[in-house]
């Protein structure tokens, strides 16, 4: 960003010109270059945005009372201490997080809001290769028998020794009931694979991230 000066003496600077923006900034003139075009996003973040949006236009067609029910819950559940809890999330938030939670295990959105706090997590995950695929064995904990909960993987890889990883970079890789362990598929390329779970239980709530990772050797 650069203050426009002699030979321009702009005042008014505003408007591009190439890759050149001009504007005003606290009351001087501005050239800065322009903002390159977003060029969109990536597979994975793009499948949960059209679930997002899906759930988000279930919610403008969700009857006035069913929406109160989530604002009711929003404000019960405020600073609770219970995993995979938010504190200061909406009903609005509530609701498209618990419904996009489960169009992600291809179950149907819950109109009403949970009615019990998640009761499962997950205690242990080790993965290990099984050909060009990753088998995940875990522990778990629930109160509730185990059909109401579905483990849920997802990877991201590969990366060169040392990479650390963010749940924000991983792809969903699947869901299955739950077992003793989970087999998820990859592109079949060497290098360090990330892997995270965690549950889901049947009203949308998720039990907190488990983080491994395992090294893939074509």
């Amino acid at each position: 960003m650069a203050k426009l000066t002699d030979p321009l003496f702009s005042t008014e600077a505003h408007g591009a010109v190439a890759g050149t923006v001009y504007r005003q900034h606290r009351g001087a003139a501005i050239a800065c270059a322009k903002t390159a075009v977003h060029s969109g996003h990536s597979g994975p973040v793009s499948d949960r945005l059209r679930l997002l949006n899906e759930v988000s236009r279930a919610w403008r067609f969700t009857l006035r009372p069913i929406q109160i029910q989530w604002h009711n819950y929003a404000r019960a559940m405020s600073g609770h201490p219970g995993c995979g809890y938010s504190p200061g999330r909406t009903g609005y938030q509530w609701y498209l997080s618990c419904n996009t939670n489960l169009k992600l295990i291809g179950k149907i959105i819950r109109e009403i809001p949970p009615d019990h706090p998640m009761d499962g997590s997950l205690l242990y995950i080790n993965p290990h290769q099984q050909g060009t695929d990753i088998k995940v064995f875990y522990l778990y904990d629930v109160k509730s028998p185990k059909w109401h909960y579905t483990i849920q993987v997802w990877l991201c890889g590969p990366f060169s020794n040392g990479r650390n990883s963010r749940i924000k970079d991983a792809k969903y890789s699947g869901h299955s009931n739950l077992d003793s362990y989970i087999t998820v598929e990859t592109t079949g390329a060497a290098g360090q694979w990330h892997v995270f779970c965690r549950l889901i239980d049947d009203q949308g709530l998720p039990s907190n991230w488990l983080h491994d990772k395992l090294y893939m050797n074509y």
